[in-house]
């Protein structure tokens, strides 16, 4: 990113016995507060609120900014404000031992600005994360180019009919992505083959993108899917989801 960034990170370790919790280990820009918290979560209960946005992302906050870790995260906020124009990331390590950890919504976390909770996660100024340690060894950086990239979209008909899952802006999405590789440099190294699926795009937007854009029609099916993939570098896939 071309803006500077604090950075909140947060360990989750393994379920201790003898503290009955997670032990927490908060690192600030790099550096170790010496100032570590605990995690205990109801699970059960969590899951009874999985309905229930705000009281989800609530109880996840109580739960991880708790003691010492809220007095942390509560600075780092303040600092943020004059060290880098309110911008902090916040990244939330869990050990790959940990399953129960790694099944919760953590995306659905809420913080609280101004007295007010808010959703961690749509923020553009606390981008958030989660990840787990792999052992393996990072992957060789791609030097071919262009860098063939698949952007598969699926967007079934009469969705919220069957679940309760919200329908993607379709053409907004792709409007997204016009606007992430409007770059010069980025067009020339990047090529697109785009699977709009069943609900298609209109002429006006297809005229407006790229010679290097591939749009594929039909909808995405696997067998599509497949076809689409043969020869490319990255899948970007875009599905319905529930807000």
């Amino acid at each position: 990113m071309g803006e500077n960034y604090n950075d909140f990170f947060i360990r989750v370790r393994p379920w201790k016995k003898a503290l009955e919790a997670y032990p927490i280990e908060v690192v600030r820009n790099n550096a170790p507060t010496g100032q570590d918290g605990t995690l205990v979560l109801d699970f059960r209960a969590l899951a009874s609120l999985e309905y229930d946005l705000e009281a989800y992302g609530e109880m996840l906050y109580k739960a991880l900014f708790n003691g010492p870790t809220k007095e942390q995260y509560n600075d780092a906020l303040t600092r943020a404000e004059y060290e880098s124009k309110n911008r902090l990331r916040v990244r939330l390590w869990l050990e790959d031992t940990s399953p129960q950890l790694h099944a919760v919504n953590w995306e659905r976390l809420y913080h609280y600005q101004i007295n007010q909770p808010l959703p961690i996660a749509v923020s553009g100024s606390n981008p958030f994360s989660r990840y787990t340690s792999l052992k393996i060894l990072d992957a060789i950086p791609l030097k071919e180019r262009p860098v063939q990239i698949v952007v598969a979209i699926s967007n079934p008909a009469d969705l919220k009919k069957e679940t309760a899952l919200e329908s993607l802006k379709v053409e907004e999405e792709i409007e997204n992505l016009l606007t992430a590789f409007n770059e010069k440099e980025l067009k020339e190294q990047v090529k697109i083959t785009l699977l709009p699926g069943q609900s298609g795009i209109s002429a006006e937007l297809r005229k407006r993108l790229p010679t290097a854009w591939v749009v594929k029609p039909g909808p995405t099916s696997l067998n599509n899917l497949l076809s689409a993939l043969k020869g490319a570098h990255v899948l970007h896939f875009l599905g319905p989801c529930r807000m």
